[in-house]
């Protein structure tokens, strides 16, 4: 997982857990008939809790154990983004186990409150502007800070998008020219992005580092670089899930 940020709190190396769930529930009524038939009628999603667990490690991890149980104990609304999943959750648990001052593993559970991208898309006539909004916030947050020319290339790809949106100014209201003109900017980014992804793919588990008998130091620059275009790979990989959910309401908002 490439980024993990709750309220202000952005998860680091053992943070990060090995994985973390999200979906949940359609709320059903069904009405059973005579003969056997019934009519079902959709209620609405009810998300499940999110939960995962993981470790505080290192001189701060008491301290930013602490900050999340703050958190949970001013029952305040906060921002969790991860992957391409970007919601308005309360931490509704938050238990830490300490075995060191500086090895703290902990379990955390999240209600979901408002699902910023999905709780739109059942009513694309009047959620197009939030959806695409949303999308783009989780699209950048990848790449936010990012020093590699990699990230640095994503960001500007997403960019673009950002730019040709807001000159559109509503999408809801939008002519189709305008609307074709965003989707097409969309769909460059996209491929722009893409290609980014490809060409850090084709340098994981190349080079001379892997070879035996290598110098230290060139191995462990070899496994350096693999770990940044790991990460970068990742990252753009994610902004692109939301770049082409862009394009996609786009394309249901054009009919």
């Amino acid at each position: 997982m490439v980024s993990l940020v709750l309220g202000g709190v952005t998860f680091q190396n053992f943070e990060i857990p090995e994985r973390i769930n999200f979906g949940g529930r359609q709320h059903a009524a069904v009405h059973k008939l005579i003969g056997g038939n019934r009519v079902v009628d959709a209620m609405g999603p009810d998300a499940d809790d999110v939960n995962w667990s993981g470790r505080f490690r290192g001189p701060d991890a008491m301290e930013r154990a602490q900050a999340l149980d703050a958190m949970r104990s001013a029952g305040a609304q906060v921002t969790l983004s991860y992957m391409s999943t970007f919601l308005v959750v309360l931490i509704t648990e938050f238990k830490a186990e300490p075995e060191r001052f500086y090895e703290i593993p902990y379990k955390i559970t999240c209600t979901v409150v408002t699902d910023l991208i999905n709780d739109a898309l059942g009513a694309i006539v009047n959620g197009i502007d939030t959806i695409v909004g949303n999308a783009l916030t989780v699209a950048a947050s990848f790449t936010a800070g990012g020093t590699s020319a990699a990230q640095i290339a994503t960001a500007a790809a997403v960019s673009t998008v950002s730019t040709a949106v807001s000159a559109a100014g509503s999408l809801q209201d939008a002519s189709t020219a305008t609307l074709s003109t965003v989707t097409s900017t969309v769909y460059t980014a996209a491929s722009t992005i893409d290609g980014i992804a490809a060409g850090l793919d084709a340098t994981l588990g190349v080079g001379a580092g892997t070879l035996p008998g290598v110098d230290p130091d060139q191995m462990a620059s070899f496994i350096t670089s693999q770990l940044q275009n790991t990460t970068d790979e990742s990252a753009a990989l994610f902004s692109k899930d939301n770049i082409n959910l862009i394009g996609k309401n786009l394309a249901l908002q054009q009919g």
